[in-house]
């Protein structure tokens, strides 16, 4: 385990303030987001698509501290003019975005025979709960306290964890 001092230093460049109490369970959350990525041919990644610029940085923040590869995109048409999406990826996609909602970008997917696993943040409504399910869209309800979108995302891969 890295000082004190370094790993403050290391937390500063990611907005993190590490204080002698917090260190044990922040540390090593931080320790491998930081220094324990799998190779990139092994990474999962995680495509996050939504509007809100300060939603899609939170949640890229806290999925990359979890050692997930995070893209973030700010409407549905950007995510669908990328030409590279990684093999291991996952969509995290809001469903209230102007032009194009995340059903209808996970559709379009599907269209280009895409199977990309999805998660679809949003208010709670079960007639949009039954419309995710038939497309095969895990849906996790706002606000997303606690960890309800980290195991949404586990799920979508399949139950698997990431670098440890």
């Amino acid at each position: 385990m890295p000082n004190l001092t370094c790993l403050k230093a290391a937390a500063g460049r990611y907005g993190i303030k590490i204080d002698s109490a917090a260190t044990p369970n922040r540390a090593r959350k931080l320790i491998k987001a930081m220094t324990l990525r799998q190779p990139l041919s092994a990474a999962m990644h995680v495509l996050v698509v939504d509007d809100d610029a300060a939603v899609r940085k939170s949640i890229k923040f806290a999925l990359e501290l979890e050692g997930f590869e995070v893209r973030d995109f700010s409407s549905a048409e950007e995510l669908l003019i990328e030409e590279s999406i990684p093999p291991r990826s996952c969509l995290v996609v809001d469903y209230y975005m102007p032009e194009m909602n995340g059903l209808e970008l996970v559709a379009r997917l599907r269209e280009r025979d895409s199977a990309l696993p999805a998660v679809l943040i949003t208010g709670s409504d079960d007639n949009l709960r039954n419309r995710a399910a038939a497309l095969g869209v895990i849906m996790v309800d706002k606000p997303m306290l606690g960890a309800p979108l980290l195991n949404a995302v586990r799920s979508a891969f399949g139950g698997e964890a990431t670098s440890s």
